[in-house]
């Protein structure tokens, strides 16, 4: 009775994610892996102690719309096929399993290009441009940014920013590969996949549930 042997919940928690302007918070870091269900029949979570501190310093544009004049901006993005996925700088990213490939742009107070998509063959790169954002930023009282990116399957993904991201739904993959830097947050609803590969580089949280036939994890320093 129980989950299968290769059934797995992955949190991975290093000190110094910071969730809004110059607000610090303090945790004792380390790695921890044990099974979603956890009970009599398993061993209790093992917790490896890093020994690692840091500080990081995050710019958060969320927050709730206070005025009539606060106007979202939807544009949608055209894409090709792709099975690997960078974000890059301090954006919320909702990442979901879906049957198309579709990058979906919302903006306050901005226009669209104050976020950037660019494709490199199979690679999406997504990200802050930062001089558009700054330079909106100067004539609003608020600004926010939201990406929805839709893919059908990923083999690599890399999220290096201050943000917020999720990977929404179960995703199916032969290999895949997970690269965590910076103060980020991810959150994975269910993996399914031969090879899981988790490299964590900064300072930030990661939370994966799933079934993998092989996983290697590392983590490195704090940023």
């Amino acid at each position: 009775m129980g989950l299968p042997k290769d059934s797995f919940e992955l949190q991975v928690a290093l000190p110094g994610w910071i969730k809004t302007f110059l607000s610090l918070r303090n945790h004792s870091p380390g790695v921890c892996i044990y099974p979603p269900e956890r009970n009599n029949n398993y061993q209790s979570m093992k917790l490896f102690n890093l020994g690692l501190a840091g500080l990081c310093l995050a710019l958060s544009f969320s927050a709730t719309a206070q005025d009539s004049d606060e106007v979202w901006t939807t544009g949608q993005v055209e894409v090709k096929p792709f099975t690997r996925l960078i974000v890059k700088g301090a954006l919320d990213v909702d990442i979901v399993v879906g049957d198309t490939h579709e990058v979906i742009v919302e903006t306050l107070n901005m226009p669209n290009d104050a976020v950037f998509v660019k494709q490199r063959g199979n690679t999406l790169v997504a990200g802050i441009d930062w001089r558009n954002l700054i330079k909106y930023a100067k004539d609003a009282s608020h600004v926010d940014t939201e990406v929805k990116i839709i893919v059908p399957s990923l083999e690599y993904l890399q999220i290096k920013h201050a943000g917020e991201s999720t990977l929404q739904g179960t995703l199916v993959s032969e290999s895949l590969t997970l690269i965590i830097g910076g103060a980020s947050d991810l959150i994975v609803d269910r993996l399914e996949v031969e090879k899981l590969k988790v490299k964590v580089r900064g300072a930030g949280t990661l939370r994966v549930a799933g079934t993998a036939t092989e996983q290697k994890t590392r983590v490195r320093g704090a940023s």
